[in-house]
């Protein structure tokens, strides 16, 4: 396959004995408690940021400052397209040089949300995600004092990808991401 010149998408994933199904790639997607949001403004000047992310119907949301100086709103608004990298797991096994790992990478187009009704889901979904033993009031308090400064992003999920030391014929749903006992 003779791959563009400009881009590396498309790219076969290398290790494929390695490689996830979307399904689970995207198990590691809901169980992962944070990622990394990797944007780039016009010029292309990369910039990673973590984010506290929830999958809502295959759809990614994270909140953000609403402050017009943040970098990462700046470059959402200049170049919608991202992607984020998600660490299921990833334990040294010193006496293998290695890592049990598994990971996703997410690659799509952010957009702000602006429809209020979204906006308070969204957010409703990030506090369950993030805070789900916290008392209700304590959450809804936090939400109405917190909303008026806050932006929320989602991403349209375009591809995912995924990849584990086990691999998608040993990967054991809800087994998999748990660290390995050694």
């Amino acid at each position: 396959m003779t791959l563009p010149q400009d881009t590396t998408r498309g790219r076969p994933i290398s290790r494929k004995n390695r490689a996830l199904t979307r399904s689970q790639a995207l198990e590691i997607v809901r169980a992962s408690d944070h990622c990394v949001l990797s944007t780039c403004d016009k010029a292309g000047v990369p910039y990673g940021v973590p984010v506290t992310p929830v999958l809502v119907d295959e759809v990614i949301y994270f909140h953000a400052t609403a402050r017009p100086e943040s970098r990462r709103r700046e470059n959402l608004l200049m170049n919608p397209a991202v992607s984020l990298c998600f660490i299921g797991k990833s334990t040294i096994i010193e006496d293998l040089f290695g890592v049990d790992y598994a990971s996703a990478i997410v690659a799509g187009k952010a957009s702000l949300v602006t429809e209020e009704d979204e906006r308070l889901r969204a957010m409703r979904a990030i506090i369950a995600r993030h805070a789900p033993h916290n008392p209700p009031e304590l959450n809804e308090s936090y939400l109405k004092k917190g909303l008026p400064f806050t932006q929320v992003w989602k991403v349209e999920i375009e591809s995912v990808t995924g990849k584990a030391r086990v691999g998608a014929e040993r990967w054991k749903s809800g087994v998999s991401l748990k660290t390995l006992e050694r």
